[in-house]
């Protein structure tokens, strides 16, 4: 490299996620959480799945939405 030449700096690869558009939910999907929520699934899972946890211990999350994943 040449003295005095310098490269222009190089642009932030991090990108906030405020600043990403969210794309459009999927028909299915929207009817699907709307009906579940309706059920009770939530609630359900929560029961499903409290022996399996300390009283104090992990932190709060949908415990049905990690479900889903799987």
């Amino acid at each position: 490299m040449a003295l005095g030449k310098s490269k222009p700096k190089q642009d932030e690869w991090f990108i906030p996620t405020a600043k990403v558009a969210a794309g459009p939910v999927h028909p299915f999907y929207a009817k699907l959480i709307t009906v579940l929520a309706g059920a009770g699934f939530d609630e359900y899972v929560e029961k499903l799945y409290f022996p399996c946890y300390k009283e104090v211990g992990r932190p709060a999350f949908c415990l049905a939405a990690s479900s889903a994943c799987f």
